[in-house]
């Protein structure tokens, strides 16, 4: 007897249902009917009956089993209506939902689409969705959307409500997805490809409270006729190369405290956030030529940290940046701290990490104590009592009382002074510097684009890392004078905007031209260099953005006076400093900061000239070769670099063209990987919970209203009452507080963002950095709520 099975054939939603379970009767099918549109104007009396009989005092679903609904070329999914907790017991009210699912089928309704009613499954501990492939592109990944909160079945696929998401490499093993619940809804989709054969398929379940899973629906995915055939091939072979990558990085490595590291894609530098998740060859050249592969230590070890020399930040999987925690880490610690404390520090430091990946993106406040603030002797012993001395706690605190003592020094023997005259002397370069057009020969003009990029580099960003940390030092210390109730938050919040920053100038100035009472040269000749997306080529700048000006709302200029501290702010203020022993008074410290968060931006708006006028004069070298800025966003910049040494051929036009095609294969093949926001493992190159992060909200603002979302390419627009979602956290998004806008919300971004500061300047509610899942769900709201106070966003009812 032949023990070949016959092939499986769907149908529609119900025919399919049926047929998995008559397949495999030990999977958990919640009992169903179903019946045709013929049949129910047949014998409606008569289906009210068996479905009474049938279901007896139990709650049903009504849903809809159209002919077109499921098919290989057309999901229809959502287009037609279901009802739950029906009645089965109740004939007019299931009749009423069978008229009302027969009405979504509207006038194309035919005599052979369908109704099905299912039980409703009690004791659900999680719903959702399971796609066994990614539905975009066809990826090798199964794809699991959940909720485990509300208890119902309709929240995923309804849109509603907090959910969690997962994505599985197709090849991962059980032993690589840690939680039992996750395993239990692999299992069914595991079980389920065993029956329909390797079909790209959408699955529709629930888990139960005993871990039983209940299978409500299966369906074939229709995107699946757009796929490129190649991509699973090519996933693995990027994540082998990866995989073999990450094991020799995350081990012990000489030079470097602490027995391990970990990878995440917004620590320290935050580059997801600076220069994208998935950014293309120039950008990531120019984003660790200019911070991460020296500049990034460098300037902290002037300023007094450990220095990890040889040591780069930035590594890419994939195509995609990641930040050695381990080597920020150990750029944290004071330079003069013994090494075997530091690498007890830095241990513990990772396994917190480890177990709350969450703070990835903060770092310098949670995890990493890099000054002495008012709360670090607590802080040490709260998250790292079990695992370092009293002796090693002690050591600690006083090494970092040193560096923050020599950190807040003015005048020669300190940074910040330092740092700031450099790059006032670069804003005057700039003023003085006559680019024009490129002239001189290409060899000479390459050469002037690399000068600026190095020009950048020595001064610009290395001035703007020391400017940055002290911006940090300003933050922790008011966070922690706010953590020991010498300040209220709202006082905070006050004294931030009292602080007039160079962005603040930029909004200003641009309201003040669209009225007509400055001069659009004038402005342009400041600020046109400013950009959304300062490392990205692509990108316009302002002055090449015709509609900058149209639809500004004319907003009055607020000039917040100083920020002055109570009597009682500033003697609980010094009375801090003095038990930290700090050599400053409250006074002295409020001017600290404020030329701190100043300058900071005007720094990171003086460097990026550089960067926005190197990558103009390279958009003119490159339409001597008819290459557009998209193909020159695959260039980079070492290559740049051979060219004026003599050592690449890439004038030669074929050469060149050939380095950018390799360039651009390689980032379009590794479109489709998905990875881990954060890596501690090889499991999370093929285990990727889709982050969903705890947002950093700035001012105690409420706000419910129209959301929209911003793209960098974009030059204008009526943005009035509108909360404006954005990627990232770049300056050249300033222009949007130019528009009248309600309030912001970022995918990427910490608490010291330049957007945290902006918001914080202008009193505008925001929640900066909500993460990848949580920023879906917001971007596809029509309404937003924006609840500062209560630390709420969410979609609003």
């Amino acid at each position: 007897m032949s023990t070949l099975r016959r092939r499986f054939e769907f149908g529609t939603k119900a025919e399919t249902l049926r047929r998995v379970g008559e397949y495999d009767s030990s999977l958990f099918i919640p009992v169903f009917e179903f019946f045709s549109v013929s049949d129910w104007a047949a014998g409606k009396s008569a289906w009210l009956l068996r479905l009474r009989e049938k279901f007896g005092g139990q709650l049903v679903a009504v849903r809809s089993s159209a002919a077109d609904e499921d098919g290989a070329h057309s999901s229809m999914a959502g287009a037609y209506t279901s009802v739950l907790n029906v009645p089965a017991d109740d004939p007019e009210t299931v009749s009423a939902a069978v008229e009302e699912v027969l009405a979504s089928y509207g006038a194309t309704a035919g005599s052979g689409d369908q109704i099905l009613v299912q039980t409703m499954v009690t004791g659900i501990d999680a719903a959702g969705v399971i796609t066994t492939h990614c539905i975009d592109d066809g990826a090798p990944y199964y794809v699991i959307n959940y909720d485990s909160l509300s208890g119902r079945t309709d929240t995923v696929t309804g849109g509603i409500g907090a959910h969690k998401a997962v994505v599985i490499h197709r090849e991962s093993g059980e032993v690589q997805v840690h939680s039992p619940r996750v395993r239990a809804m692999l299992w069914l989709a595991r079980r389920i490809e065993s029956i329909t054969g390797p079909v790209p398929m959408d699955i529709e379940f629930a888990l139960r409270t005993d871990g039983t899973p209940c299978l409500f629906q299966v369906r074939r995915l229709s995107t699946a006729k757009a796929w490129d055939i190649s991509v699973s091939a090519r996933v693995r072979e990027s994540l082998e190369g990866v995989e073999t990558f990450i094991l020799g990085r995350l081990g012990p490595r000489q030079g470097l405290l602490g027995d391990r590291s970990i990878l995440g894609n917004m620590p320290d530098w935050n580059p997801a956030e600076m220069i994208g998740a998935v950014p293309k060859t120039l950008a990531f050249s120019l984003y660790r030529r200019l911070i991460t592969e020296r500049v990034w230590r460098e300037a902290r070890a002037k300023m007094g940290y450990r220095n990890p020399v040889a040591e780069e930040l930035m590594v890419g999987l994939a195509g995609r940046p990641y930040i050695d925690v381990r080597s920020s880490l150990n750029s944290f610690l004071p330079a003069d701290l013994d090494e075997a404390v530091g690498s007890r520090l830095v241990n513990s430091e990772i396994e917190l990490l480890n177990d709350k990946p969450e703070w990835h993106d903060r770092i310098e406040f949670e995890i990493a104590p890099t000054i002495l603030d008012f709360s670090t002797n607590r802080f040490l012993v709260e998250a790292y009592g079990s695992e370092l001395s009293a002796t090693d706690r002690h050591h600690i605190v006083e090494r970092l009382r040193a560096l923050t003592a020599r950190t807040l020094t003015r005048g020669a023997h300190g940074t910040i002074d330092w740092a700031s005259e450099r790059i006032h002397d670069l804003a005057t370069y700039q003023s003085t510097r006559i680019l024009g057009k490129n002239s001189g020969g290409e060899i000479a003009d390459l050469h002037g684009i690399l000068a600026l990029l190095e020009e950048c580099r020595k001064i610009g960003t290395f001035s703007f890392s020391i400017l940055a940390r002290h911006c940090f030092v300003a933050e922790a210390l008011l966070r922690s004078a706010v953590d020991r109730g010498a300040l209220r938050a709202e006082r905070v919040t006050e004294f931030k905007r009292s602080i007039r920053t160079i962005a603040g100038d930029l909004t200003h100035s641009m309201s003040e031209v669209a009225a007509g009472r400055a001069d659009q040269a004038a402005f342009l000749a400041r600020f046109g260099h400013v950009r959304p997306g300062t490392y990205d080529i692509t990108s316009p700048r302002y002055d090449d953005r015709p509609a900058l000006f149209s639809d500004c709302v004319e907003t009055e200029f607020h000039e917040y006076p100083p920020f002055t501290p109570t009597l009682s702010e500033a003697a609980a203020l010094q009375s801090l400093l003095t038990e930290a022993r700090l050599p400053i008074d409250s006074n002295a410290f409020f001017d600290y900061a404020t030329k701190e968060i100043a300058q900071r931006e005007f720094a990171k708006f003086v460097f990026s000239r550089n960067i926005s006028d190197a990558l103009e004069r390279l958009t003119v070298w490159g339409t001597t070769h008819s290459l557009t800025r998209d193909d020159l966003s695959h260039l980079d910049i070492d290559w740049l670099e051979n060219i004026v040494a003599g050592t690449a051929a890439a004038l030669d036009r074929g050469a060149l063209r050939e380095r950018l095609a390799r360039n651009r294969d390689k980032w379009e093949r590794d479109l489709p990987v998905r990875i881990s926001y954060i890596v501690r493992s090889v499991d999370d190159l093929y285990v990727v919970p889709v982050h969903r992060a705890l947002p950093s909200f700035v001012t105690r603002g409420q706000i419910t209203g129209v959301g929209r979302v911003v793209e960098a390419t974009e030059t204008a627009g009526d943005l009035r009452g509108v909360v404006v979602c954005i990627e990232n956290a770049d300056p050249g998004f300033d222009w949007i507080f130019s528009r009248g806008i309600a309030g912001l919300v970022t995918k990427f971004g910490g608490t010291n963002s330049h957007m945290a500061i902006r918001c914080a300047e202008f009193g505008l509610p925001a929640a900066i950095g909500c993460g990848e899942l949580l920023y879906e769900e917001i971007c596809a709201a029509h309404r937003i709520e924006l609840d500062c106070v209560n630390q709420i966003l969410r979609p609003a009812v």
